[in-house]
């Protein structure tokens, strides 16, 4: 494979690369933020904002490969939209400052479907592009991907001094999940 057979002319390429960047950038934040926002703003100990941030690994243990069930049944694509849409809406929740259990509930939620997507967003790859190519595209998309893990906490962390207030950067990612989900809709539908 060559630079040639980069498929860059394809929008569902670029589309592709913007929602890993959005998918990774987002459990990244998660990872870097989550801690100090339920210490600081909802005021849980240690000990229960580590019990909130298993929890948040847990889901992510159980939901990647039952994201790859989901979607080889129902459609990558479908999984996709339908994931990033739900997670916007869990990432607007978790703003609200509801009480501690629900809170843990919408940290699993936030943990289960950031990993739900993660499945269905490499195996559509070889589908879209065809297996000749998977591994390179594949590779530039996880370098997108790794870009958001970059910029998405640094973008938070900087909204956080600017704004004295985590709500802002929160309603950012999650406006991110929600385009990340309309984008999803423009992509090939390698399922039909």
């Amino acid at each position: 494979m060559n630079f040639n057979d980069i498929p860059v002319k394809v929008p569902s390429f670029w589309y592709m690369s913007f929602v890993q960047f959005i998918r990774l950038g987002s459990y990244y934040t998660f990872i870097a933020w989550m801690p100090l926002v339920l210490k600081e703003e909802y005021g849980l100990s240690i000990v229960a904002t580590s019990g909130a941030m298993s929890l948040l690994n847990f889901a992510g243990i159980v939901s990647n490969p039952v994201g790859g069930i989901v979607a080889d049944r129902f459609g990558k694509k479908r999984v996709l939209m339908a994931g990033f849409f739900c997670l916007s809406l869990f990432i607007l929740s978790f703003t609200f400052g509801l009480g501690t259990p629900i809170l843990y509930g919408l940290v699993f939620l936030l943990g289960w479907f950031i990993n739900f997507t993660r499945s269905p967003a490499f195996s559509i790859i070889p589908e879209l592009f065809g297996t000749e190519a998977a591994g390179s595209i594949s590779g530039i998309n996880n370098t997108f991907a790794s870009f958001g893990a970059l910029v998405l906490p640094f973008v938070l962390g900087y909204v956080r001094d600017a704004t004295n207030s985590y709500t802002v950067g929160w309603y950012s990612v999650a406006g991110l999940a929600l385009a990340a989900s309309v984008l999803m809709y423009f992509v090939a539908d390698p399922d039909s």
